[in-house]
């Protein structure tokens, strides 16, 4: 039985990838720290917008600090732009 994208949780590397866009960094940046193509960050975004029921990134950032799965001072520790 499958479970359907809406109740699985996000796995640990879609965490990561979430982190890191949290934290005001691109696809590509986001990629070369986590030794992936900008490609496969764009793909692991889809699968979590998808599982959290998010209208896009952002969205999908604030339901994970919502529900505790990013820190609540994600905001404080951004990179500089």
């Amino acid at each position: 039985m499958t479970i359907p994208a809406s109740q699985r949780p996000l796995s640990e590397r879609e965490l990561q990838v979430l982190h890191h866009i949290a934290r005001g960094h691109n696809r590509t940046t986001t990629g070369a720290a986590l030794g992936i193509s900008g490609h496969t960050v764009k793909s692991h975004l889809h699968r979590i917008a998808m599982a959290l029921h998010a209208r896009n990134t952002a969205h999908a950032v604030a339901i994970t600090i919502r529900r505790g799965l990013l820190p609540n001072d994600i905001a404080t520790t951004t990179k500089e732009i």
